[in-house]
């Protein structure tokens, strides 16, 4: 019993730390964030060659990195799973706050809508589910993208309680040396 109720208190303490979301101009807004999956991304960055002509393209190197396979590691899912057997009462916690690392794109959108992030349901994958093409990219590119300066590296930000920013208007986003058009991601352009 004294154990269900220290992991109810790691939990909610956990919990407390939700992240805002804030626009560009730093004022913050109920809105929903505009996050892209990988795959808008790596039409641009890939086939990107340094003056030695080694291929520096981030999408191939980012595919297979933890980061992007945070969603799909089955130890992990397993981990999630033996919590909520383990401690029913507490699962709509536990998949919420797991959801924060592993899926942040689909537990941001539900925290906006004042939902919990959800994990299973969301598994298993299925590539001809488009719903859960989001939960499976991981962290994606433009979670990260879009992790504001704004209280970053102070206590409140770490596990997930970092300031999501809105995608980067033109102007904003810094050019990128790269000979590719962005128009294919719906918030993503260059600037020059």
């Amino acid at each position: 019993m004294r154990g269900k109720i220290a992991l109810a208190a790691v939990l909610l303490g956990m919990l407390s730390a939700w992240p805002r979301l804030a626009v560009g101009d730093g004022k913050h807004v109920e809105a929903k964030p505009s996050f892209q999956t990988s795959d808008r991304c790596l039409a641009c960055h890939n086939g990107i060659l340094s003056p030695t002509g080694e291929d520096v393209s981030i999408g191939f190197a980012w595919r297979a990195s933890i980061m992007a396979n945070s969603s799909r590691d089955p130890y992990w899912q397993g981990s999630v799973r033996r919590e909520s057997i383990d401690h029913p009462e507490s699962q709509a916690a536990i998949e919420d706050e797991c959801s924060v690392c592993h899926m942040p794109i689909p537990r941001y959108e539900a925290k906006v809508e004042g939902r919990k992030g959800q994990i299973f349901s969301h598994l298993p994958f299925d590539t001809d589910n488009k719903e859960n093409a989001k939960a499976e990219d991981g962290v994606t590119c433009s979670v990260c993208h879009q992790i504001s300066k704004e209280k970053l590296g102070t206590r409140e930000s770490f596990n997930g309680g970092f300031v999501v920013a809105a995608p980067a208007t033109k102007g904003e986003r810094a050019i990128e040396p790269v000979s590719c058009s962005m128009a294919s991601g719906r918030s993503f352009r260059r600037t020059k």
